[in-house]
């Protein structure tokens, strides 16, 4: 079964952040997938963005979206392995209505608990607090 990725995939080089909730927003109503061939991020704030707005999400295999991405939130391939990337997106092609729904329910609760603004403050603060004490 043949894709015909050329002609349904759009790449963005560089977009100004303000119009990002924008191409999120695009990208999930028109039942895209957003593609992070990243081999190693500090904190994926795509994927996290991404995921705020119910985005279906296929990321190489890296530490920081291993931590992020599971059966219930997103898809992972091998880092540099276009062929699994290639099988995973035509799987996520396939998925039904209650499955999507199910994987945008299980990013909003992952967001709301670990990427609000309240548990996010309080993990920095716990960081340079014990960074001040340690030094």
């Amino acid at each position: 079964m043949q894709l015909s990725l050329k002609e349904n995939l759009r790449t963005f080089d560089s977009v100004p952040y303000k119009y990002m909730p924008c191409i999120y927003s695009e990208l999930r109503n028109a039942g895209g997938i957003l593609l992070s061939t990243s081999k190693s991020e500090g904190c994926p704030n795509v994927i996290l963005e991404a995921m705020s707005c119910g985005c279906l999400i296929l990321s190489a295999d890296n530490d920081a979206a291993r931590e992020i991405l599971t059966d219930r939130t997103g898809f992972l391939y091998k880092s540099g392995s276009t062929a699994e990337a290639v099988s995973t997106i035509q799987n996520m092609t396939h998925l039904d209505g209650n499955s999507i729904f199910g994987i945008r329910e299980a990013q909003r609760r992952y967001i709301c608990k670990n990427h609000d603004y309240g548990s996010v403050s309080e993990k920095y603060k716990d960081l340079l607090e014990t960074l001040i004490k340690e030094h």
